[in-house]
């Protein structure tokens, strides 16, 4: 809306309080608004249809689309006192559906409609091998994975920085170190062959000869190294002092310790030799002074750092580093200590933030700290938008407020803790799981599959952020990062996001209060006693069924179909083979009673 000098527009509202998210509707309803729930999600794969339930005191008349010829709206009936649509989008990118009701009223839901999420991850991937991957031996950061940025069509390296800053340009901090993190934990479940002789010319180039100072294991801010924020010197921080850069790092070494201890590529290094660097980051990260005074690694949950506490000791006990793993574990049980006394143990570089929720919630798992878990549950779920606007919808909020930063890789890193929360641990809350998908679909709306830059260069590159209450950059500014619809269109930060996103990649079987059996992700079907599930989440690995209180879990290939008999409680699963054999070490189920597994290959 915009308003002329002397204009004035008068709204009337009223405040009431709601028992739950869920009872939010009921209050739109009782006062004349309409009760909307969207499923999966406000961003939904272009192979699947969203769902639409509508409640309303007034008549609900059509729903309208912004690209009517691209969009399919159709009315599945109604059920329960709801008007129930379902809709699917040709269109890439931003589409509304317009609600008309009332005496011509109307509100609009505002979708995004993503590429189909398997060929999506995949595409980003090759994107960063092929494109990121510095190959100019006299770049300072030769064999980096440097940050790409549409708007220029090209890596920010020596050679290429419109910003001025070498900081843009040197291949540390999050926007140098993240798209090898997501890069690896692609790998780990569709390994490629090229993809990982990069990561491999990656960490031994760049990590270790180039940005990791030696004795030590100390790893700079950029290449070359400098010293940063002189009134640390006397701490001997020079640019060493950022714990979150080591666990990217550590994160990175771990994934290629993960693909190697499953198929022992001959090109690459023994699994226990990544291991062992993993290691040894991890010990640099608590051994020297960190931001912010100097507790960074201690008392502070840096993202990504789930790997520490959940599973670095067990690796490392798995191969023999005995002495390695009792480290890690003493070094876990403290912080998780210091977590569980803390009032407020979310702590960030900022006032306030949501960084910290994923490490909190992961070293109070570890310690079996239910209280502890729980409050990083309700931080990262309250932290989420509920407007029902792609872009807000279970995306995190930042210090920023809701008009700035929007659809950070908190997004999905803390989503995450949602995910496991709800499903890994076995707290099956509606909310919960509706949250944690919704926010694993909004996480994947910034890599461009055309919508975002529509240059053949760009396809498969990513933007860093959106800022929903900014306009677009008019004039190129020297120095200055141009906004593009609303979005920064260079890599920067994503790939921890979607690092975070493979993690929590599943289909989930819910029973919804109104639809009754519904797919998350899947295409479920019941016939008798047998239930039949079509992953399609974008990885096809994992399984959640939360009506008969069971999931599976495969190490390689991908599911094609899974058939569930509950009356012989045997799960016959069905592979796509991507080349690896599969047998019944590679699969695990997780149910309270047991469940005989086949394997259709």
């Amino acid at each position: 809306m915009k308003l002329s000098p002397g204009d004035s527009v008068k709204y009337d509202f009223k405040l009431a309080w709601a028992s739950s998210f869920a009872d939010i509707g009921r209050l739109a309803y009782e006062e004349g608004q309409v009760d909307v729930e969207v499923l999966p999600g406000m961003a939904v794969p272009s192979d699947c249809r969203a769902t639409i339930l509508l409640r309303s005191k007034k008549a609900i008349h059509a729903l309208s689309a912004s690209y009517p010829d691209q969009t399919d709206i159709r009315y599945e009936g109604e059920k329960r006192g709801y008007q129930i649509y379902s809709v699917a989008f040709q269109r890439l990118g931003a589409n509304d559906i317009k609600i008309h009701y009332g005496d011509g009223e109307t509100c609009t839901l505002q979708f995004f409609s993503l590429e189909e999420l398997e060929q999506l991850i995949d595409r980003h991937a090759a994107f960063i091998a092929e494109n990121q991957f510095e190959t100019a031996p006299d770049d300072p950061c030769y064999h980096g994975l440097l940050m790409w940025d549409m708007t220029v069509k090209s890596r920010i390296n020596a050679a290429c920085n419109p910003y001025g800053d070498d900081w843009w340009a040197g291949g540390s901090d999050e926007i140098g170190l993240v798209s090898g993190l997501f890069l690896s934990e692609k790998n780990v479940y569709r390994p490629n062959e090229a993809e990982l002789k990069v990561l491999d010319a990656y960490l031994s180039d760049f990590i270790e000869d180039r940005l990791t100072e030696q004795p030590g294991y100390r790893v700079h801010r950029m290449v070359p190294w400098f010293v940063m924020f002189e009134p640390w010197a006397g701490h001997g921080a020079d640019d060493v002092w950022r714990a979150f850069n080591y666990v990217h790092v550590l994160n990175t070494y771990f994934n290629l310790y993960r693909i190697q201890k499953k198929f022992r590529y001959s090109y690459l290094k023994p699994a226990a030799e990544y291991l062992s660097q993993a290691f040894h980051y991890t010990k640099a990260m608590f051994s020297y002074w960190m931001f912010p005074e100097g507790v960074g690694a201690s008392e502070y949950g840096n993202m990504g750092e789930l790997t520490i506490p959940l599973y670095l000791a067990d690796a490392l006990d798995a191969e023999g580093m005995n002495g390695e793993a009792k480290w890690v574990r003493e070094i876990a049980a403290a912080k998780a200590g210091f977590f569980a006394k803390s009032n407020y143990p979310f702590g960030s570089e900022m006032a306030y933030d949501s960084t910290a929720y994923e490490a909190v919630y992961a070293y109070a798992k570890a310690a079996g700290d239910a209280r502890t878990m729980e409050k990083a549950v309700l931080a990262a779920f309250s932290n989420r938008g509920h407007q029902p606007k792609w872009y807000y919808y279970n995306t995190d909020l930042r210090q920023h407020g809701e008009t700035h930063w929007n659809v950070s890789y908190m997004t999905q890193l803390g989503g995450w803790v949602l995910y496991d929360y709800s499903l890994n641990e076995g707290k099956r809350d509606y909310e919960l799981i509706k949250s944690a998908y919704a926010s694993y679909l909004a996480g994947w709306t910034l890599i461009n599959s055309g919508y975002w830059n529509d240059d053949p260069r760009n396809i498969g590159g990513s933007c860093w952020v959106l800022h929903a209450g900014w306009e677009d950059s008019s004039v190129d500014v020297p120095g200055r990062v141009p906004l593009i619809k609303q979005a920064w269109q260079m890599s920067g930060e994503s790939g921890l996001g979607y690092f975070a996103g493979l993690k929590m990649a599943a289909s989930v079987v819910i029973e919804h209060p109104v639809l009754g059996i519904y797919g998350l992700g899947c295409e479920v079907s019941v016939k008798g006693n047998v239930w039949i599930i079509r992953p399609r989440d974008g990885l096809r690995m994992r399984v959640h069924d939360t009506v008969n209180e069971w999931s599976i879990e495969i190490d390689r290939n991908v599911i094609r179909e899974l058939e569930a008999d509950l009356s012989s409680r045997t799960i016959r699963v069905s592979i796509e083979n991507t080349g690896f054999d599969l047998s019944e070490d590679n699969i695990n189920v997780r149910s309270e009673r047991p469940w005989s597994v086949m394997i259709n290959q």
